[in-house]
């Protein structure tokens, strides 16, 4: 399949100019390895139908203030990364929240219809099934190895701003945090990285200096210097398994 590849000449000459320490063959290797990993990388788009408040229709009626709502349509786009070739997508579970038409797309301007499989809150995580019409790469979920502080990571961004692009940045925490989600609170596992993502990344895939999959972006924490979070990999095969073995999904 065909991708955009506006992001990979571009790139691989700044990764040269800007006199990265890796060996002279070794930018390019990792760059070939994220392009063909582009491929298991797919766009979401959502609809989702919300109750507003409608100022305009507020009004008072005695001492008790009466306050108008209406129905509003929200668009939001993410990432998802497929898991299998029938069509077996994750991405966050706060990206589809509440999601009246989702659509995933591989290409510039591809929308096919998404359902959601399954939901699993604590850990921010949706298995969706998409139907290509055609036998789709998969990410191995394999056992990457162990994530270290200051390791080199990255992602392929998915928002407007950062869309099919390559950002590159290093680990700088590990550990649990605590997250609050659509009134949930939770404490999950997570991989802080240095470099920012923007509404829309969430959901998109990072990567190891040898192109095996770490996690998936979540979160960006303005109060904590503009900290990105992942989940980790780890998490996302043993909810995978959890969730075939409970058969709430078939893959």
């Amino acid at each position: 399949m065909r991708k955009n590849t506006r992001w990979f000449w571009p790139f691989l000459l700044c990764f040269f100019l800007l006199g990265r320490t890796a060996p002279a063959g070794a930018a390019g290797d990792i760059l070939s390895r994220l392009y063909e990993n582009s491929e298991s990388v797919a766009h979401i788009h959502v609809e989702a139908s919300m109750l507003v408040n409608n100022p305009a229709k507020s009004g008072s009626a005695g001492s008790l203030r009466v306050r108008g709502i209406r129905a509003a349509k929200i668009n939001k786009t993410g990432g998802a990364i497929v898991l299998d070739a029938s069509g077996i997508l994750v991405t966050n579970a706060h990206i589809v929240y509440k999601g009246a038409r989702i659509t995933a797309g591989f290409e510039e301007g591809e929308r096919l219809p998404c359902t959601v499989l399954a939901v699993a809150p604590e850990e921010d995580l949706a298995f969706l099934r998409v139907d290509a019409g055609r036998p789709l790469r998969p990410v191995t979920l394999t056992q990457p190895a162990p994530v270290r502080l200051n390791d080199v990571v990255y992602t392929i961004g998915g928002s407007e701003t950062l869309k099919d692009t390559i950002s590159q940045g290093k680990v700088t925490g590990l550990g649990r945090k605590r997250f609050a989600s659509k009134g949930n609170i939770s404490e999950v596992d997570m991989i802080q990285v240095s470099f920012n993502i923007y509404e829309g990344d969430s959901g998109s895939p990072l990567f190891d200096k040898n192109g095996q999959l770490l996690g998936i972006m979540t979160a960006s924490l303005k109060k904590t210097g503009h900290a990105s979070y992942a989940i980790p990999s780890e998490i996302i095969r043993e909810t995978f398994k959890r969730l075939i073995s409970d058969r709430s999904i078939s893959s």
